[in-house]
């Protein structure tokens, strides 16, 4: 039988005994014991994640899990201002990310993901840019090596799992508002709670607005999302729920190709980009999609 040790309590015991010995003349040696000292403390925030659902489809404790699963947690992620799929897997080792952000793609242990190619609870999305934002983002779950005997066709290197927040029974509202160079500011808000009094039924909604100019001339951004989630619990042994999200971007191509002057790079500033200025109000490139998922659960 395994046991996890969970670090959430410090204590200590320091017992000091001092001996002070007589001079070689005297007849006996005299002790003092000195008062117990007891100094407890409780940590804080903690990193630490017992269990992941990617490997095994089940709530299976790391520890007991037989693949190589990295989880990254929200506190990791509030912690960094993660904003993207690309920035929260730079945690995890033995996988990289391109530098552009348009498509969630990823190389693990060697192996190319294909454009667009992630996991939503632990269901596959495929061709989708950006895939959920991360204001719904509960954790992220690398499972390393093939795991096609769960999942279908998955690259034999792993896949990358974005596990999104669930409804709550205790009520709690967050609002964030951050705020960057170049025109860069996003708004989010993420509320949840119980939505009857016999709490069976609970809700969270959550919002974000995300908008930026770039480092290269005429390259912006206009991003808006929406989730609400439904969620029905009428014993111990069942529970259902309903997510909706949808999301609308509106953005650039982004382009700081220099130029080449006979043998040599032409000597334009650092923001030159080929990118002209109708692109963004004539030829943007939009995405509007909605997602509408079911999950229930019975515990046999």
């Amino acid at each position: 039988m395994n046991k996890t040790l969970q670090p959430t309590r410090l204590s200590a015991i320091a017992v000091a005994v001092a001996s002070i010995a007589s001079p070689t003349w005297a007849q006996s040696e005299s002790t003092q014991q000195l008062q117990r000292v007891e100094i407890t403390g409780t940590a804080g925030k903690s990193y630490m994640v017992n269990a992941s659902s990617s490997a095994t489809k089940g709530d299976t404790p790391l520890l007991e899990t037989p693949m190589a699963v990295q989880v990254v947690p929200r506190e990791v992620l509030d912690d960094r201002q993660i904003r993207t799929s690309l920035d929260a897997i730079k945690n995890v080792s033995g996988v990289q990310s391109p530098i552009y952000e348009f498509y969630d793609q990823f190389l693990i242990r060697g192996f190319d993901s294909g454009y667009g190619t992630t996991f939503r609870n632990g269901l596959q999305l495929r061709g989708i840019t950006n895939a959920v934002n991360y204001t719904f983002v509960d954790r992220v779950e690398v499972v390393k090596g093939p795991t096609s005997m769960l999942y279908g066709r998955v690259e034999p290197g792993g896949f990358v799992n974005i596990v999104t927040k669930k409804p709550q029974a205790q009520p709690l509202t967050t609002a964030e508002l951050q705020a960057g160079r170049w025109g860069a500011w996003r708004a989010s808000v993420d509320s949840t709670g119980s939505a009857s009094a016999d709490g069976q039924w609970l809700y969270r909604v959550s919002a974000d607005v995300d908008r930026a100019d770039s480092w290269v001339q005429n390259a912006h951004r206009d991003n808006k999302a929406l989730a609400a989630s439904l969620a029905w619990r009428p014993n111990a042994d069942f529970d259902a729920r309903i997510d909706l999200e949808h999301y609308d971007r509106k953005t650039t191509w982004l382009d700081a190709t220099v130029p080449i002057v006979g043998d040599r790079p032409a000597p334009v500033p650092r923001s030159f980009t080929t990118i002209f200025p109708q692109s963004w109000t004539d030829y943007p490139y939009t995405v509007k999609r909605t997602l509408l998922a079911l999950e229930w659960n019975l515990r046999l």
